[in-house]
């Protein structure tokens, strides 16, 4: 039973927005009207915000519900460790910033990109880490104070909400799965609470949006309006006979 509700909180509120916008077509569409624009609408708050929400008052209430989904995700690990959420987490930002130059449709130059990824991720940092100072959670494997919200979960959720606005939402489902899975690891690591988590994706989408909100401005003041890149691959051997790929970008 704790093992389904476990799976329920996380694959229930999270996926909902991969699909809130799916693109009519593979050509992406720069639509004022359309559901892929960069104007912010007060719709788009909800389900960030609900997902913090809940998360919060998972903070002080219900701690018979926090014990119980605790024990469902250990019973998950069984007791077996895993730090492959400490590199996961970073995986969909990655492929967001690179994704692009595979040919896959795209909305965004990789300067763009690069805009909305650092104001995204400075907006999540100070989010969770001002969000921790105030909290004070305490962790569920330790004495630290520092659990409310997941940093991990918010840097996954990020990446992934960055790919299903860039690249919509058949691109960002599997973003979506790691996201969802470098939560679960949180839980099953028993370095987070359920709330946690749910709070730190709540964050992650959030600066997502915003730092797509807030493109147009930057646009105008780093004047990007006529600008374009240009990507080459090469390939590479080192002096001590590594054969690799080398990535020349031109602004």
């Amino acid at each position: 039973m704790c093992i389904r509700i476990v799976l329920i909180l996380l694959f229930t509120f999270v996926p909902v927005s991969v699909f809130a916008c799916a693109p009519d077509s593979l050509r992406v569409e720069r639509d004022a009207d359309s559901c892929r624009d960069y104007k912010f609408r007060y719709a788009q708050l909800i389900l960030p915000a609900s997902l913090v929400a809940v998360g919060g008052v998972g903070v002080s209430c219900f701690p018979g519900v926090k014990a119980a989904l605790r024990d469902g995700a250990l019973d998950i690990s069984s007791g077996r460790r895993t730090d492959a959420d400490d590199y996961l987490q970073y995986l969909p930002l990655a492929t967001y910033l690179t994704l692009g130059f595979t040919g896959l449709p795209h909305r965004s130059s990789f300067k763009e990109r690069m805009l909305v990824a650092a104001t995204s991720y400075l907006a999540m940092g100070a989010a969770v880490k001002l969000t921790k100072l105030a909290v004070r959670e305490r962790r569920p494997l330790s004495s630290s104070r520092d659990a409310f919200p997941s940093g991990h979960t918010a840097r996954a959720f990020l990446g992934a909400e960055l790919i299903r606005i860039e690249y919509g939402a058949i691109a960002a489902s599997a973003a979506y799965v790691v996201a969802t899975g470098v939560g679960l690891m949180r839980m099953c690591n028993d370095r987070h609470w359920y709330n946690d988590v749910l709070a730190g994706a709540g964050i992650g989408i959030l600066s997502a949006r915003l730092g797509y909100w807030l493109l147009p401005l930057e646009r105008r003041l780093f004047g990007l309006e006529n600008s374009s890149t240009t990507c080459v691959l090469l390939p590479s051997i080192s002096s001590a006979g590594g054969v690799g790929m080398a990535m020349v970008v031109a602004f």
